[in-house]
């Protein structure tokens, strides 16, 4: 039956119903507004567990890129089984090296697609897993200027004993917004 043809409470009733259905609506589309729009600071993604998730990395790094955002892909793990590798790129140096000031930020940072950052991090995330507090703090310096301006933040972990310690997912980056734990079937 048309709303017309309903009594009066029927009809308030239906129009109530009709009107939290559209609030619902507007609430979910604002809170994706909010999730994608992001002002200032990047989102911080972790990614952890099984071997096999560089490939995985590097596609939603690429993804991402294709849909117009600015990635930075940080690989404490390095050599074969790195996000390095994953992108053809063999690194020469490492976050360490620019935090200590041995070499230019801009020798550490690579570019393998348009939008987004590579950043080798191995010896930076062994070297952040003691003590060191000045350490940490120049490493997380240097990584805080190669991230101005991503998006997405995507933190290739290495695990404990390669570079983790503590009771952190990682040294580089302590708190993520996100963690993707990679199994192997």
């Amino acid at each position: 039956r048309p709303a017309c043809s309903l009594a009066p409470a029927a009809r308030a009733s239906a129009w109530r119903r009709a009107s939290e259905m559209a609030s619902l609506m507007e609430d979910q589309a604002a809170g994706l507004r909010r999730l994608f729009a992001r002002g200032g600071a990047p989102a911080h993604i972790a990614f952890a567990g099984a071997g096999g998730r560089a490939a995985l990395i590097a596609g939603l790094a690429r993804g991402l890129a294709g849909a117009g955002k600015e990635v930075v892909v940080v690989d404490e793990r390095g050599g074969g089984d790195g996000v390095a590798a994953a992108f053809g790129i063999a690194p020469r140096f490492d976050l360490l090296q620019a935090a200590n000031g041995d070499i230019a930020a801009s020798r550490v940072l690579h570019r393998p697609e348009a939008a987004i950052r590579l950043v080798p991090a191995a010896r930076a995330a062994r070297a952040c897993q003691g003590d060191d507090v000045a350490q940490r703090r120049r490493v997380a310096e240097s990584l805080r200027r190669m991230q101005q301006g991503a998006d997405y933040v995507l933190l290739d972990a290495a695990a404990r004993g390669e570079g983790g310690g503590g009771d952190e997912l990682s040294p580089l980056h302590p708190e993520a917004d996100r963690l993707v734990l990679v199994v192997a079937a």
